[in-house]
């Protein structure tokens, strides 16, 4: 087919050019903010989540003394299974008045799950609970004898601190105490000791309370800040029994910011540079 020749196409090509340099410098950009939206999505932090902090592993410091009997009876089990359904890596020390190392400092939180059937109360009868009848208490395990003498928090803290400074590789240094705090006045010493031993190694020290006193919250309070109390909702999962992983992550504001222009990016090239239309006189 042969093109018609028109007379005045040299008046086009200072439009030629302009719309040559448009269109680069439209590429360049769109080119640009496309790499940034790529090296965004490779930063975003969406992990699974745990009272540990997402993404990281830590010790559990699980208090088995005989007054945590009152504590509310889903807790335990709830914080267990929501560990064993974030997939991470943990440890495990159970103490009352000695501590125990139940699993070494990255176990798989799988291995938490057999350790729920020991927190499992079983059902209240239809007999209204009275001082006659106690609420039904937990099933004997294998620490009922020899972990009920007594509380000593500083030695679960203490065993759980060794444990992470012997692993450093093994996960963030995050521990969590599960306890009711009601700690024995001749552990207090060693408990104070113990947190800023905490605090000079850099071991970061959470808390989920089993319904403590007031004055044992504000003791840990005091010391670690209100902070450091893990919430009933942090492990809410676990509570309803729901056996699926969670994740969370923090709003891309950055990536969104990024598409946007990009999209506006693309807009104007498609206004700007598009096709030339030959339109009737």
């Amino acid at each position: 087919m042969t093109a018609i020749p028109l007379a005045d196409t040299s008046d086009l090509a200072r439009l030629t050019r302009r719309t040559t340099i448009v269109r680069l410098v439209l590429l360049a950009a769109i080119a640009a903010v496309a790499a940034a939206c790529v090296a965004s999505v490779g930063r975003l932090d969406v992990a699974e989540t745990t009272v540990l902090g997402a993404g990281t592993s830590g010790v559990i410091v699980l208090d088995l003394s005989s007054s945590t009997e009152s504590a509310p009876p889903r807790d335990i089990p709830g914080l267990l299974r929501h560990l064993a359904n974030a997939g991470g890596r943990t440890g495990l020390i159970l103490f009352s008045d000695v501590a125990y190392e139940a699993l070494p400092l990255g176990t798989s939180s799988e291995e938490l799950r057999p350790f729920l059937r020991y927190f499992r109360r079983p059902p209240a009868s239809a007999v209204p609970v009275s001082a006659a009848t106690p609420p039904p208490a937990r099933p004997l395990t294998p620490w009922s004898r020899s972990f009920r003498s007594g509380t000593r928090i500083s030695g679960g803290l203490a065993a759980a601190r060794k444990m992470v400074l012997a692993a450093p590789s093994a996960g963030t240094h995050d521990v969590v105490l599960v306890s009711d705090l009601n700690d024995s006045l001749f552990d207090i010493e060693s408990l104070v000791k113990e947190i800023r031993t905490y605090r000079r190694e850099g071991i970061r020290l959470r808390i989920v309370p089993l319904r403590p006193s007031t004055d044992a919250r504000t003791f840990f309070a005091s010391r670690l800040g209100a902070a450091a109390f893990v919430p009933r909702s942090a492990y809410a999962d676990g509570l309803s029994g729901r056996s699926e992983r969670s994740v969370n992550g923090a709003t891309p504001t950055l990536l969104i910011i990024l598409i946007s222009v990009l999209a506006v990016a693309l807009g104007v090239n498609e206004a700007v540079c598009g096709r030339l239309a030959w339109r009737s006189a």
